[in-house]
């Protein structure tokens, strides 16, 4: 699959699914995952509170990492669009 067809297949999901998928369960869990793993191998003891607390913020944070990548794919579309032979 070319770079182009990919990136249009990935446009095609629409706006919201691509922050979902990419930014909230991509970005957000997976670093909810890591920071909470980082601070079981560093702390002898953790709170409730601080392995929920991981799980709600960086999912959020994942909203605004989605809306963010998403402007960039779609700046570097519109670009290959304009470059691309018709």
């Amino acid at each position: 699959m070319k770079p182009n067809e990919r990136l249009a297949k990935t446009i095609a999901l629409g706006r919201k699914r691509y922050i979902l998928f990419h930014g909230v369960l991509g970005w957000g869990l997976l670093t909810a995952l890591l920071f909470t793993g980082w601070s079981f191998y560093s702390k002898e003891r953790m709170s409730i509170a601080e392995v929920a607390i991981p799980f709600i913020v960086f999912p959020f944070g994942g909203i605004f990492w989605g809306a963010a990548m998403w402007s960039v794919m779609k700046k570097k579309h519109g670009a290959t669009l304009s470059q691309s032979p018709q």
